[in-house]
């Protein structure tokens, strides 16, 4: 691994919507948005594997969505008892895993 200070919103997600945009979104019915609380959240990361997880993760939302939105976020949690940490969310106006399917999600295929 290769860790380095990276800014989330500018060095991530950003990059990754503008991948989205030209790659899956379908033309002007979805929209990209990227949110940071901060604005600039810094984590010292491999910055190239983080982005790839990302990208996965967002081009797997482009294929079911529609119309609507794709939203990347990362949130900063401040903790008294230890180091803060980052919760990074992938969400999507799409219609979701069926509720019958999920039970089957992380099994072996």
């Amino acid at each position: 691994l290769k860790c380095e200070p990276t800014n989330l919103r500018k060095d991530i997600l950003e990059p990754c919507s503008d991948i989205i945009c030209l790659r899956g979104a379908k033309a002007n019915l979805v929209e990209i948005q990227v949110e940071s609380e901060p604005s600039d959240l810094f984590v010292n990361i491999d910055r190239l594997r983080l982005e790839q997880i990302i990208l996965n993760l967002a081009m797997n939302s482009s294929k079911f969505v529609e119309s609507g939105f794709i939203r990347l976020r990362c949130v900063q949690i401040s903790k008294t008892d230890g180091p803060d940490s980052v919760q990074v969310f992938i969400e999507d106006s799409g219609p979701g895993i069926p509720l019958e399917k999920r039970d089957r999600l992380f099994e072996k295929y």
